[in-house]
């Protein structure tokens, strides 16, 4: 009878124990299914945000994502290593969330180059071919993808394809610190191929173009002290290409309505009226001032390619300059930058001689020395009739070299190229002498 007693309360017991049991799970799964659809919505956004049901807050704004963008290219500016691990992370992230189409191209790009700088090129040009495929909303951010896709396949093997690339930007881009870049990278080019004497010149004219360029600076001093191979990593970012894009549009639309406003409230006031009139007057001429730099500056870039030998270059950026000088000296300026004009012109008229006579075009040679002749500016005139005379020399035309020398040595007896002129002046007299007897 005991023993009876003691089964039925174990089997009691068990069967409480049991529904406890059955309960307490219940009770789990309830909490496992909200949990886990939680987990999924979160996962779903940070894999596709477009796809998240549009009732879901968005977890990014358009603001919070461009001040991420600031935040990365702060990261590359650092160039060290650990900075551009930080700012792959925000490219990475601004680029799953971004819907706006400008965001999502500057974040690739950023992606991109922080690849190229991570030495994953392969990942690199896959983002860059991508944005390629695309239209790129900036053309700033344009260039820049064309130039990190050209220089990543010239210095990584694709040497035609990348040249190309570059050529192309440095004949339409209009931004020095570009151009410079554009040739510094030529100059890791030729490093790599130890063509040292070619790699210092580019790095000089990447000088010229953007003295503060510091990745072209470093390796050129570096290469005038030991003569050979200088390790380069990459390039230095030094970029506001976010910033540039994004902002340059929304100032540019705030100025324009700053100056509608300014000029509806001045429609009434006589003297503000005189003083934008005088204002307006004087904006000429410093962009005059301006211009004549800049084809200074230009001028001795075509220098530069001359005396790299690059003959064709040179050729097709001096006439470019012709034009432009000529075109100048039809407006109506101030005496003083007229005459800095056809100082500017005489050394052009005077650099195609050069070049088209290094060309073995010497008939050509004597039309451009001819216009340094015919140019009002008489600073190289004395060297233009020793240049002509020198190649009739060469064709046995003596006379006329005797002539021409002659000529060299009256205009200016004290002269820069007289002694110059007085050597070829008697080496052809004798030739001459020597004929007649």
């Amino acid at each position: 009878m005991m023993e009876r007693k003691n089964l039925l309360t174990i089997l009691l017991l068990g069967i409480i124990f049991i529904g406890s049991g059955v309960i307490l799970i219940a009770m789990d799964y309830q909490k496992f299914k909200e949990n886990y659809k939680k987990l999924y919505l979160n996962f779903s956004r940070t894999l596709s945000p477009t796809q998240v049901n549009e009732s879901e807050p968005f977890p990014y704004t358009e603001e919070k994502l461009k001040s991420d963008l600031y935040m990365a290219e702060e990261y590359l500016r650092q160039n060290s290593y650990d900075s551009i691990r930080k700012a792959l992370d925000i490219y990475n992230k601004v680029l799953s969330f971004a819907k706006d189409v400008k965001i999502k191209q500057l974040a690739k790009y950023g992606l991109a180059y922080s690849l190229y700088r991570l030495n994953d090129d392969n990942r690199s040009l896959l983002h860059l071919k991508e944005l390629k495929g695309e239209k790129i909303f900036d053309p700033i951010l344009e260039e820049e993808v064309d130039y990190l896709l050209g220089r990543i396949l010239l210095l990584r093997g694709h040497d035609d394809e990348g040249r190309a690339i570059l050529q192309n930007l440095l004949a339409k881009t209009t931004s020095n610190d570009l151009k410079s870049r554009i040739h510094a990278t030529f100059g890791d080019y030729y490093q790599l191929k130890k063509e040292f004497k070619k790699a210092k010149k580019s790095y000089q004219i990447a000088l010229e173009y953007n003295p503060d360029n510091l990745h072209a600076e470093i390796i050129k001093e570096n290469l005038d002290k030991n003569k050979e191979l200088i390790p380069f990593e990459h390039d230095y970012y030094d970029q506001q290409l976010s910033k540039k894009t994004l902002e340059e549009k929304e100032t540019s639309l705030k100025e324009k309505e700053s100056i509608k406003k300014q000029k509806e409230s001045e429609k009434d006031k006589h003297k503000d009226k005189e003083k934008v009139k005088e204002k307006e007057k004087e904006v000429p001429k410093l962009e005059m001032s301006e211009e004549i730099e800049k084809l200074k500056r230009e001028f001795s870039l075509a220098v530069s390619l001359y005396n790299q030998n690059d003959l064709q270059n040179a050729n097709n950026q001096l006439i470019n300059l012709e034009k432009k000088v000529s075109q100048l000296l039809m407006e109506n300026i101030k005496e003083k930058e007229k005459n800095e004009l056809y100082l500017l012109l005489e050394n052009i008229y005077y650099r195609l001689g050069e070049v088209v006579e290094k060309q073995q075009n010497n008939e050509l040679a004597k039309v451009y020395y001819d216009k340094v002749l015919a140019n009002p500016s008489p600073e190289l005139d004395q060297a233009a009739l020793i240049k002509k005379g020198m190649i009739y020399f060469e064709q046995e035309k003596y006379k006329e070299a005797y002539n021409l020398f002659t000529r060299a040595v009256e205009i200016s007896p004290n002269g820069k190229y007289t002694a110059k002129a007085m050597e070829w002046l008697k080496e052809t007299e004798k030739i001459l002498k020597n004929m007649s007897d």
